[in-house]
């Protein structure tokens, strides 16, 4: 996806870029779309230095010609003058913005006039057309609309016919020019076109030749580049969207979102091919759609596998937390796109196991509670009764709410035990609700579970998740037993997609499901366990943790989610061991959780809280010291910019002659 942003970024600037013969360059050097800006303002600023020289370049060439031709034997060859200051330039088509000279020159002119005319039109050096729409210009997306047309000026000819004969060095000179011009239009078509043969001589009927050529490629040029324009809203081409249309399920990939940045190798393995396979045809975001597949099977296992902190046993039940900022975010989308596979991989758990609209802590133990011997009072009178009361021998429970806040606003409830039997589920401990009074039939309410196993995976908004989040969530640690998945939609399927084959994946996992069950203790290998023991200080680092804020309380159980998404992906491959893969994987997904909740509860990328925090650190800061001291000039300006501004517009710094001050 980032390659295609930056091509992106490279056709919305592309006057620019065609002016100084870069196309070429950018798809290779540049690795984001920052480095594209940066590469961009670099050229630019280079070229207009050069702006002066390249003027008195162009005088001195006039004056040389002029000098020459003042000397020629008859009017004809001196009435050339002004044709020739007038187009001196032989710059090449993909290196010149401006327009060459009219066609229609003079035909005949005194020598006298020629000369004094050729004095008073000393071409002027021009700046290329790339400042007539700056790409770093506030009211660049307004110009764009307004003229769509120059965001890709056309290639023009490198030489227009002329009406007056000319020398032959001059001609050899233009026919160098034309070569030299062509070659580079031959390299930047993306196909090749048949062309006409270049005569060795005469000089003119080779130049013709080549002024032919010249034409014929400036033409497939400018329909390459019209079939290369990016549409406005799809991360396509215009020909690419056309394309699409004409497809049965059509797919149309939109620009990603401000917040985390998403990459495709965070998927790892079976379970990542899999979200591969169910996303081709689905807008949700493959985030979403993986740490639902991942804690759906880590639930569908069971109290099984474990590994050990300390006397404390760790199990494959998580909890996640989908968040996005609107219903067109596709949370519940993804969600149905891996069902068809996990329902069949287990039926009985997933008709039996999944559930959702509890109203009370109490309803959540009474799925898996266990049997228990009661006393009942005779209703003879004639004494106490022993009654066993059965439990439910399937202690696995996914809760999986298409609105979490109902979840949310059961553990706010102040009379609620929902969130400590929330807490304790995700622990693994017994869960208790002892109540008083008894049912009709003279049974007690009070239930427990001493082996629970409770998954939960949720979709909310921002708004709703700040909203209904529990009181003292961020304290009592509530919070941060959840994994919280930054959504949105991703591309645009207007006729969803054709029925998926699962049938070699539900086989794969219902024999991978079938092997974890054997499983008891998950170990490390060696190699794993030193990159545990390498990576744990930086995992569990409090001092970062703490200039997270709020986010850094939400994500203070990394180390322990870091674990079980790991053994999860060892038992994924069939193994008990977590290897580096394991972990590596697990880190990947870790990391986009974590800027996930650093995007969610403090509304900043983590750019823009590294330079909070800098200014924290050092006082107020310049937007100079920043740039230079912070980023050592390598980060591109404007995104430097837009951050501060971003920053300033939300409350988090104020700007103050020039000078950036933390707020708080």
């Amino acid at each position: 996806m980032a390659s295609r942003e930056i091509n992106h970024f490279i056709h919305q600037n592309r006057n620019a870029v065609t002016a100084f013969s870069l196309h070429q360059k950018f798809p290779q050097e540049c690795e984001s779309v920052a480095i594209a800006k940066q590469t961009l303002k670099e050229v630019t600023e280079e070229l207009d230095k050069g702006a002066a020289k390249h003027a008195a370049a162009t005088v001195t060439e006039a004056s040389v010609t002029v000098a020459r031709l003042e000397q020629a034997p008859n009017a004809v060859a001196r009435a050339t003058l002004p044709v020739i200051a007038a187009g001196n330039s032989t710059t090449v088509a993909v290196m010149e913005p401006e327009q060459g000279p009219d066609d229609d020159g003079p035909q005949e002119i005194a020598a006298t006039e020629a000369v004094t005319q050729t004095e008073q039109t000393v071409p002027e050096w021009t700046a290329p057309a790339h400042t007539e729409i700056d790409p770093f210009d506030p009211d660049y997306d307004r110009v764009v609309e307004e003229s769509p047309e120059i965001i890709k000026p056309e290639a023009r000819p490198v030489l227009e016919p002329e009406k007056f004969a000319k020398p032959e060095s001059e001609i050899q000179n233009e026919i160098g020019a034309l070569e030299r011009g062509n070659q580079e239009l031959k390299n930047s078509l993306k196909a090749e076109i048949s062309l006409p043969e270049v005569p060795a001589a005469p000089a003119a009927e080779r130049q013709k030749a080549l002024q032919t050529i010249n034409k014929i490629l400036t033409d497939a040029i400018n329909k390459q580049n019209a079939s290369e324009t990016f549409h406005p809203v799809y991360l396509m081409t215009w020909d690419e969207v056309h394309q699409e249309e004409e497809k049965q399920h059509p797919v149309f990939p939109l620009p990603s979102k401000p917040g985390p940045e998403w990459n495709d190798e965070i998927l790892h393995g079976p379970a990542g091919d899999v979200i591969r396979k169910a996303s081709r045809f689905c807008e949700a975001h493959p985030a979403g759609m993986l740490v639902d597949f991942l804690v759906s099977i880590g639930n569908m296992i069971g109290r099984g596998p474990y590994f050990n902190v300390g006397e404390t046993k760790h199990y494959t039940n998580e909890y996640v937390c989908r968040v996005g900022d609107s219903s067109t975010s596709r949370k519940g989308t993804g969600r149905d796109a891996i069902d068809s596979i996990l329902k069949v991989v287990d039926d009985s758990w997933f008709l039996n196991r999944v559930s959702k609209g509890f109203g009370s802590g109490q309803a959540v133990i009474q799925q898996i509670h266990d049997p228990s011997i009661q006393m009942r009072k005779d209703p003879r009178g004639s004494g106490w009764t022993e009654v066993k009361v059965p439990g439910v021998n399937d202690k696995r429970l996914f809760i999986r709410e298409g609105e979490l806040a109902t979840v949310f606003n059961l553990a706010n409830r102040p009379e609620s035990q929902a969130s400590v039997v929330l807490r304790d589920g995700w622990d693994g401990k017994p869960l208790h609700n002892i109540v008083k009074g008894k049912d009709q039939s003279g049974l007690s309410n009070t239930l427990r579970c001493e082996e629970p196993h409770i998954s939960i995976s949720g979709d909310i908004t921002i708004h709703d998740l700040k909203m209904t989040m529990p009181d003292g969530a961020a304290e009592n640690g509530f919070g941060n037993r959840f994994l919280y998945v930054w959504v949105y939609r991703t591309q645009i399927c207007p006729n969803g997609g054709p029925p998926l084959d699962w049938s070699n994946e539900i086989v794969l996992f219902q024999q991978i499901v079938k092997d974890a069950r054997q499983v008891k203790h998950v170990s490390m290998t060696d190699t794993a366990r030193k990159w545990w023991n390498r990576h744990y200080g930086e995992i569990e680092d409090e001092e970062r943790r703490g200039r997270l804020g709020l986010a850094g309380k939400m994500t203070a159980r990394a180390a322990a989610h870091i674990r079980r998404l790991a053994m999860i992906y060892a038992l994924i491959d069939q193994t008990d061991q977590i290897n580096m893969d394991h972990f590596e994987a697990a880190k990947k997904l870790w990391d986009y959780c974590e800027e996930s909740a650093l995007y969610i509860f403090s509304g900043v990328t983590a750019e823009q809280l590294k330079i909070i925090n800098w200014i924290g650190q050092r006082g107020p800061q310049t937007y100079q010291q920043i740039r230079d001291e912070l980023y050592q000039r390598h980060r591109f300006t404007e995104d430097i910019k837009a951050d501060l501004e971003t920053l300033v517009r939300v409350g988090k710094l104020v700007l103050k002659d020039k000078m950036y001050f933390k707020i708080g």
